[in-house]
């Protein structure tokens, strides 16, 4: 989301450019050797006062694509928040960073599009030993919905989730396409606790607060990374 791209390229001194008419959002240093790039907004549509953002796995795939084809980046990290699986012992503001992401609303009943749907596309997490601050290590599941239907539940559950989100899976889609290579990392904080039985939604002042202490985790970790980008690179 923007609300998220601009907190984090602040915390990495980028500066915003706008391309393709505000289509989406470029934000990056002076040499362009760090970039931020975020789906940006739809002007169509607004939510309690502000525009809607273009979240989505659709749109973490274009954006991407576009960075890998315009940017060729030694390393990728996708970053934001999620929602944090409550029975497996995540807390808001935990940092999540995937050795695997899956789909959790791909609806496919027959072979192989069944195992194509269901499949767990593996990370290799390189050299998280270098970071000093705490983090958990699982798999992150993406969606197209913030309502999780019993399907998309047993889904979860049957792929050990951790974190509910909605963009890794297409960021990593992207990726396989295009034969990328290089260091990804899918890194979410946590900003509120969700599972099957819980049925009342948090109410917006309590996100905020738990915004606040998921965006202010993953500044820090994120920032960890781009400072020592050359010993992660360094495979």
């Amino acid at each position: 989301m923007k609300e998220e791209a601009d907190v984090l390229a602040s915390s990495l001194d980028l500066k915003l450019n706008k391309l393709f008419k505000q289509e989406f959002l470029l934000y990056s240093n002076q040499d362009e050797s760090i970039v931020v790039l975020c789906p940006g907004v739809n002007r169509n549509f607004t939510s309690e006062g502000r525009t809607v953002c273009r979240v989505g796995k659709v749109s973490a795939g274009i954006i991407a694509s576009i960075l890998i084809q315009k940017y060729r980046p030694k390393m990728i990290v996708n970053c934001g928040t999620a929602g944090g699986i409550k029975s497996a012992g995540v807390e808001i503001g935990d940092i999540i960073i995937a050795d695997n992401v899956v789909n959790h609303d791909c609806h496919f009943i027959n072979s192989p599009y069944k195992e194509y749907g269901s499949r767990k596309i593996a990370i290799k997490n390189y050299k998280l030993q270098l970071l000093k601050q705490s983090y958990k290590i699982g798999t992150v599941s993406s969606g197209e919905s913030f309502i999780t239907t019993t399907f998309e539940w047993n889904a979860l559950r049957k792929s050990k989730a951790v974190a509910k989100e909605m963009e890794a899976a297409g960021i990593l889609q992207a990726a396989e396409i295009l034969n990328y290579k290089k260091p990804i990392f899918i890194i979410k904080s946590i900003t509120d606790l969700i599972d099957e039985k819980i049925q009342t939604r948090t109410s917006h002042s309590q996100y905020m607060k738990n915004y606040l202490t998921a965006i202010k985790s993953l500044k820090s970790i994120i920032k960890e990374i781009i400072d020592n980008r050359t010993k992660f690179l360094s495979l």
